[in-house]
């Protein structure tokens, strides 16, 4: 089946879902197909399936099908939803439904009609939805909750929960976005439906504790902690999951503008007011980003400094003067500054501007040094290559909050998204502690003569001391790969030679739309002796193991049909899903399921100095 109209039809089938789970405007959404019910259908139709089996009542049920019937044309058959409920109702109220079957046809019946003939039939859940988990279409989430809704049966919820820990050996995107579907549902309903309540904590309670990961995922989140019990709340803790969910990068940011926000005295000013270069360089700024934000400006100073190795979205001048466009979304801007206290000013919110003839001055912001008891420290020891003793150590501010959406620069002016902190030589094995740092985001290299730059990514906001133990380098030496497409037996291999670090491999000739090549990202810093890390730049893909073959060998067992069963590669870095560790000798077949549709074997050869070294033995 197509993938993309598969993606497209389990969104949808989630859309729905989204629905009917909510009170309120739940049908909102759904009212946007074909023609539009009113607002006092809606509320009906809210009052009437959200709490059916509560209070049933046939002939309110069959009063709405007209409703119905406007949401339903734009799926013929009618959607999930509607299906399970009125296959609920017609199942618990069957004397009812055959009396006026008839008549609840002509009134928009036919939308929901394969529920309803399946309940009179005598047809039961099991043969709607299977027990199996073999079907992982969001639609099948739907069909239960609109049954569990008419009837309160707990056997709904129970299939959706179950759905939302299930562990699929291939994963794919509807699985996950119908895993993902089930969890929100369920942890939604269980505020107002006890008996969702009572299976979710049976489920903490009793499933086995990779479903139960699976299902709260790497951390508990508010939602879920309301409606579970401490007893349940302690086993999903023990399963391996954290009992405090980390904070949200909205979160931190709010902490952070907390933190280190600045008030500082704002006035409009017309753009013919403001003097002549600050007015030019709004105007031109204004144009580049399509009047989208609010135009600000000011000064900047540096206590004990110029102003050079500022980090920040807006554009710095050498005369200290800033002017930036802060958007409705981010009405801030932060200032970063090693060995300075970040500074962040908001825009209030009385006086956002969006017509382009005036600007907000935010006149002269001072940036403080920071006392010595406020400031962070760095420790790391470097372990360098043999025949290498020293190595450049630098640090870079990482701002991590911009406030522009255009990142062009501005003739006469200079964008610093990144800056230079400090830079310093290290010795091998000599400990190093890098002392009077901000509390805040820094960008970390070392790099030597000879090897590819290690960079790393380094937060001081949290902790006022951070140790990263033992950071070393590798050589710049290059890894050889064999590459075949894996259905074209008779196809040579075609031998590649690249860097790790500094080169990618190239994969396929074939341009996409865009111009780019399919290539593999190398990174010679991957954990495990004689292994590398390789990143593919879209996902979904698998890596398959052959195990250490030859070239030779893997074609004579594939001549023969007798290729060994190869071993699901698991996945070496939990931040990025598409990282893997491969290891010289083995064999890989790759495959990548969207953009390319690669099926390639990419052989791992054996360094050359190994090759040598093994020739003379």
């Amino acid at each position: 089946m197509n993938t993309r109209m598969t993606f497209a039809r389990a969104v949808a089938g989630a859309a729905m879902a989204v629905a009917i789970l909510m009170p309120g405007d739940a049908f909102a959404i759904l009212g946007l197909f074909e023609s539009e019910p009113t607002k006092a259908e809606m509320e009906k139709m809210d009052t009437l399936f959200n709490g059916y089996y509560k209070a049933p009542d046939v002939e309110s049920a069959i009063a709405v099908l007209p409703s119905v019937k406007k949401i339903n044309k734009a799926k013929p058959g009618g959607i999930p939803p509607m299906i399970g409920f009125y296959f609920g109702v017609a199942k618990s109220s069957g004397e009812a439904w055959r009396g006026n079957w008839e008549a609840a046809k002509k009134r928009g019946g036919k939308e929901v009609a394969v529920g309803i003939d399946a309940a009179l039939e005598g047809k039961s859940l099991d043969d709607m939805v299977p027990q199996d988990l073999e079907d992982y279409a969001p639609g099948i989430l739907d069909f239960l909750w609109g049954y569990f809704l008419a009837t309160g049966d707990a056997e709904a919820p129970r299939r959706v929960i179950r759905r939302g820990g299930m562990t699929v050996p291939d994963r794919h995107g509807v699985v996950d976005l119908t895993a993902r579907a089930a969890q929100w549902s369920s942890v939604s309903l269980a505020k107002d439906h006890p008996a969702v309540a009572a299976e979710l904590e049976a489920f903490a309670l009793t499933a086995d504790e990779k479903s139960v990961r699976t299902f709260f995922g790497p951390a508990l989140n508010d939602a879920a902690r309301a409606v579970l019990s401490p007893t349940a709340v302690a086993r999903i803790v023990s399963c391996g999951v954290a009992e405090r969910k980390e904070l949200t990068e909205y979160e931190l940011r709010e902490a952070f503008l907390k933190a280190n926000e600045g008030v500082p005295s704002v006035r409009e000013v017309a753009l013919a007011d403001a003097p002549p270069d600050i007015a030019e360089k709004l105007k031109r700024l204004w144009r580049m980003t399509y009047a989208k934000g609010t135009l600000v400006f000011g000064r900047l100073e540096a206590e004990d400094s110029d102003i050079a190795d500022i980090a920040t979205w807006a554009w710095v001048y050498e005369d200290g003067t800033f002017i930036a466009v802060v958007y409705r979304t981010r009405d801030y801007i932060v200032f970063e500054k090693h060995g300075y206290a970040p500074l962040a000013v908001r825009m209030p919110q009385k006086m956002r501007s969006t017509k382009g003839k005036t600007a907000l001055d935010f006149g002269t912001l001072r940036m403080r040094r920071l006392a010595p008891d406020k400031t962070a420290t760095l420790a790391f020891t470097p372990r360098l290559p043999d025949g290498i003793d020293t190595a450049t150590a630098t640090l870079e501010v990482d701002n991590r909050f911009p406030v522009g959406e255009d990142w062009g620069t501005i003739k006469g002016g200079r964008e610093r998204p990144q800056a230079a902190a400090c830079s310093f030589a290290v010795t091998n094995g000599v400990a190093v502690a890098v002392q009077g740092c901000s509390p805040m985001a820094y960008r970390f290299k070392l790099s030597a003569p000879g090897c590819p730059g290690l960079p790393r990514e380094i937060d001081l906001s949290r902790d006022r001391s951070l140790d990263l133990g033992d950071v070393a380098l590798v050589r710049e030496e290059p890894r050889r790969f064999a590459l075949r497409p894996f259905a074209a037996k008779d196809s040579a291999w075609q031998e590649k030679s690249v860097v790790p670090g500094k080169e990618e491999l190239l994969l396929q000739d074939k341009r996409d739309s865009l111009g780019n090549t399919c290539t593999l990202r190398l990174d010679p810093y991957c954990d495990g002796e004689g292994c590398i890390g390789a990143s593919f730049g879209w996902a979904p893909t698998r890596w398959d193991d052959f195990g250490v073959l030859t070239l030779d060998e893997f074609l004579r067992l594939e001549t023969a049909g007798k290729l060994p069963q190869p071993e699901r590669v698991k996945r070496e870095w939990e931040s990025d899903e598409r990282g893997v560790a491969l290891t010289s000798g083995h064999i890989y077949r790759f495959r990548e399921k969207n953009h390319w549709k690669l099926d390639i074997l990419i052989a791992v050869l054996p360094d050359q100095n190994q090759t040598e070294t093994e020739a003379t033995k």
